[in-house]
């Protein structure tokens, strides 16, 4: 079970990254 939450928090976490990736640039 933790290892979901892991997995969750780190796609969550990607994703914030890839947003401000995609504001960077534009």
């Amino acid at each position: 079970m933790r290892d979901y939450f892991k997995t969750r928090i780190s796609q969550m976490l990607n994703m914030k990254e890839n947003e401000k990736l995609t504001f960077n640039t534009v």
